[in-house]
C-alpha cells in the first residue's frame, strides 16, 4: 500500500490565502498550556485558579529556507497567518521572532520558528 509522508508546514497570510510559502521542518513540538495560577486561602491551604483559555504554540526548525521565504516571514512578522502542517492542524496565530542562522556555504538559511496560535472563527 502506498503512503504519503508530509515535512512541510505551510504559513499563509489571512488577508489572502493564496499568499503562503512552505517550510521543510524538522521537529515539530506542539506546547498546549493553560493558564494557571496557584492561590493561598484561609488555614494554608493552596489552591489551582485556572481559567478556560488554552495556549497553544507550535516550534519547529525550518530547513534550506530561501532569501524570498525568509523576506516573506520578515514582512509578516507580528500579522496574523494561518499554520497548517503534516498532522493536519490548522491554527490561526502569529510569529513574534526570527531567528536566523545563515548558512556560509549556500544563501539559504535555518530558522528555529515558534508560532503562537490565538483565537480565531471564520465562517464557512
Amino acid at each position: 500500500m502506498a503512503s504519503v509522508e508530509l515535512t512541510r508546514v505551510w504559513l499563509h497570510d489571512e488577508a489572502d490565502l493564496s499568499d503562503f510559502v512552505t517550510l521543510k521542518a524538522r521537529g515539530i513540538e506542539a506546547s498546549p498550556a493553560r493558564d494557571v495560577k496557584r492561590r493561598r486561602y484561609a488555614g494554608g491551604r493552596v489552591r489551582a485558579i485556572s481559567t478556560q483559555a488554552r495556549f497553544r504554540t507550535v516550534s519547529f526548525e525550518a530547513v534550506q529556507v530561501s532569501r524570498d521565504t525568509l523576506a516573506w516571514l520578515d514582512y509578516r512578522l507580528g500579522s496574523l497567518l494561518m499554520y497548517r502542517d503534516p498532522r493536519g492542524r490548522v491554527w490561526w496565530g502569529f510569529i513574534a521572532d526570527l531567528p536566523t542562522e545563515e548558512q556560509l556555504w549556500t544563501t539559504d538559511a535555518w530558522l528555529q520558528l515558534t508560532f503562537q496560535a490565538v483565537t480565531y472563527d471564520q465562517a464557512v
